[in-house]
């Protein structure tokens, strides 16, 4: 697998101030790095079978207005199963979201929560091993925020929305694989907000 690590930084600014790239301002960057480091001495990784699968590109379909602390839009992860007898796949999300559909060959797909930070989706029937799949999940709501990973501020009397991912942060706002030991190869990121905003990513 890839070791790049996947981190996420959306800014949304009224046009006519500009534009920002970048992290966190400054202040609160030290107390984010120590929720951040706490967060990797307490979590684990997933050793459970939903999660015997490669995780190749994922394609963030998101619509955020820095007016309001929301977000809603769609998920498509392109996978490969590491084993022949993959018939769930387990994403980490956080149970603030929900879900409104889970799309695979254009079909509405089963799916529970079995914590409050893991989404479980059932295929009807086992996948083959080592072949590309795709599964689209389509969800809303107030992220969680547990690390300043989705945070609404004011730059110069401005609203903005900016995110950070890494460590495990991602599963605040996004449905994913939240592993250090799978990172995706690629991710597009498409922002649909007020055309007075403007978006950047890395």
């Amino acid at each position: 697998m890839k070791s790049r690590i996947l981190s996420i930084f959306i800014i949304l600014l009224i046009a006519g101030r500009g534009m920002v790239f970048g992290q966190v301002a400054n202040q609160r960057l030290p107390q984010l790095e120590a929720k951040a480091s706490a967060a990797l001495q307490t979590f684990a990784e997933h050793t459970t079978p939903e999660y015997d699968y490669d995780v190749s590109y994922y394609r963030l379909n998101l619509e955020i207005d820095p007016d309001k602390f929301y977000i809603k839009g769609s998920i498509t992860t392109w996978f490969k199963p590491t084993t022949s007898s993959l018939n769930e796949i387990g994403f980490d999300m956080d149970s603030d979201l929900s879900i409104d559909s889970i799309m695979y060959h254009q079909s509405k797909m089963a799916y529970s929560k079995v914590s409050s930070v893991e989404l479980i989706v059932t295929f009807p029937k086992s996948l083959a091993n080592g072949k590309m799949d795709s599964v689209t999940v389509f969800y809303e709501g107030k992220p969680y925020n547990s690390q300043g990973s989705f945070s609404l501020t004011n730059h110069a009397d401005t609203p903005e929305i900016w995110t950070l991912s890494e460590p495990y942060g991602a599963r605040d706002w996004w449905p994913c694989k939240q592993s250090l030991d799978d990172k995706a190869d690629s991710v597009d990121i498409l922002v649909t907000t007020p055309n007075w905003n403007r978006v950047a990513a890395n």
